[in-house]
């Protein structure tokens, strides 16, 4: 579930807590909170009431985003997990490649670790191995048309359509980096 609790009304609050009383214990919920910013105080006290509730009959834990440099020690720890070494220059450079997202770092860090075979993972392996993500893509476009390197230009347009990269995702990628 993903809602926001500033906005929940005080008997629908009373609803979900009934509803979550009367699960079997075989039943699993997971209540996904992105943008959990709490302002009112209805929605703390309620916060306060539904993890005292999950602490009693389950698990209450927070998940939060890594992002930045704890992000690029992580990649560093994999790694090294991996026998082999990494700076944190060049995490950051495979950030820029492959995004936040957990699941496609961990995928990229297995290939580039079975790659170095027990030595340093570098920027030029993160070039030759690892596939960048559309948005990086883009912005490399937006380097080219600045630059006026229209061969680049080109080629990574057509690396996008390729990728049958939608015109209106290309633009909207493009003028976000104008801005």
């Amino acid at each position: 579930v993903d809602f926001n609790m500033d906005k929940m009304l005080s008997d629908d609050f009373k609803a979900l807590m009934k509803v979550l009383e009367k699960l079997p214990d075989t039943t699993v919920v997971i209540i996904a909170m992105p943008n959990m910013e709490l302002t009112s105080k209805t929605a703390k006290a309620q916060m306060k009431k539904l993890i005292a509730f999950a602490d009693q009959t389950g698990v209450c834990m927070e998940l939060s985003h890594r992002t930045g440099l704890a992000l690029e020690r992580d990649l560093c720890k994999w790694a090294k997990a991996g026998r082999c070494t990494m700076t944190e220059l060049t995490a950051h450079k495979l950030i820029l490649f492959v995004g936040e997202d957990l699941n496609s770092l961990n995928n990229e860090m297995k290939k580039l670790t079975a790659f170095a075979n027990g030595g340093e993972i570098t920027p030029e392996m993160i070039e030759l191995l690892v596939h960048k993500n559309t948005e990086a893509s883009i912005y490399d476009l937006f380097g080219y048309i600045i630059t006026g390197d229209t061969e680049r230009m080109m080629q990574a347009l057509s690396v996008l359509f390729y990728e049958q990269e939608s015109g209106m995702t290309i633009c909207s990628v493009l003028s976000g980096a104008y801005l």
